[in-house]
């Protein structure tokens, strides 16, 4: 495993839980697939080198969604803690 590497899988940990603590836990998977890839990584490269790039593209997937729900929340007008705005205030 090269250094290179290990920093792209430890940058996706990093990214994976903040996407999971402030994206409605959509980086769950993207966090676990990293961990696993990470441990992995010393006994088994080229599994390694697989599930990273499964895990970049689950994070990417997950920030896809996310950014979809907030454009939803936000052009429904669910942009103030959850509460619908009255036409009048707009």
């Amino acid at each position: 495993m090269t250094s290179g590497w290990r920093a792209g899988t430890t940058t996706l940990i990093v990214l994976s839980m903040l996407l999971t603590l402030g994206g409605f836990g959509l980086g769950l998977p993207s966090l676990v697939i990293s961990i696993v890839a990470m441990t992995r990584g010393p006994s088994d490269g080229p599994s390694a080198t697989r599930l990273a790039k499964v895990g970049w593209v689950c994070f990417g997937v997950a920030v896809a969604l996310v950014a979809a729900v907030w454009i939803f929340l936000i052009a429904s007008g669910t942009d103030r803690g959850g509460i619908p705005v009255p036409v009048e205030d707009i």
